[in-house]
């Protein structure tokens, strides 16, 4: 059995109408320990921004980049991404990892009804490991 602490905190700031700027730090901690081995957690900046357009009445376009910074490994890693949302309904979502030998492309869809929602993802990995299905629910409060 391994444990650790880690804290994850950030910001978002909007400096004009549909702009979206943040920045974060995840997995900042102590020393992850199992049986007699440490290792150091994952930390990680990172800083994204977003921008929505809004060419229907009803749909909403957002595109954003982000990218992150591995204190620890010195690593770097950048990703941008689409979505197309109806009414704040249905979501449909598109994103390309540029750095990650692991997956490229990932695809998702997002529901929401009142102040439930779901969302899914796929990524396809390389390394003959198959593809990582993502599902999150969430309720707003």
């Amino acid at each position: 059995q391994a444990t650790a602490l880690g804290i994850d905190g950030g910001v978002r700031v909007m400096p004009v109408d549909r702009l979206s700027v943040g920045a974060s730090v995840v997995d900042f901690g102590k020393k992850l320990y199992y049986i007699r081995e440490e290792f150091d957690l994952p930390t990680r900046g990172r800083v994204g921004v977003s921008y929505d357009f809004l060419p229907f009445n009803h749909a909403r376009l957002t595109l954003d980049a982000d990218g992150s910074y591995f204190l620890h490994s010195k690593a770097t890693d950048a990703a941008a991404g689409l979505e197309l949302a109806w009414s704040d309904v249905v979501a449909l979502r598109a994103g390309y990892d540029f750095l990650s030998e692991a997956n490229h492309l990932d695809f998702g869809l997002g529901l929401r009804a009142g102040a439930f929602r779901f969302d899914y993802s796929y990524a396809p990995m390389s390394f003959d490991l198959g593809g990582a299905h993502r599902v999150s629910i969430g309720l707003d409060i």
